[in-house]
């Protein structure tokens, strides 16, 4: 294992970091500090750029994951 800041991912040029939190069922130091990192390669849209849905127009999971299934989805979602 290695331990890095997961802000350092942020300053990488040219790569995209996507930080994924690890879930577990206990709370301690082996699952709140622990998190994947998929590096994608050039600059993608800053989340700031995406459109957003409040959840209440969203209404229910299913409704977002039929929404973000579809074949016209939007490239980004915020909800």
């Amino acid at each position: 294992e290695l331990l890095l800041d997961p802000d350092y991912f942020a300053t990488l040029d040219g790569f995209t970091a996507d930080v994924r939190i690890k879930r577990g069922a206990h709370h301690n130091e082996l699952t709140r500090y622990r998190y994947d990192v998929v590096l994608r390669p050039g600059a993608h849209p800053a989340p700031d750029t995406a459109p957003r849905l409040p959840w209440s127009a969203v209404g229910a999971p299913e409704a977002l994951a039929e929404r973000l299934t579809a074949p016209d989805r939007p490239a980004l979602l915020r909800v």
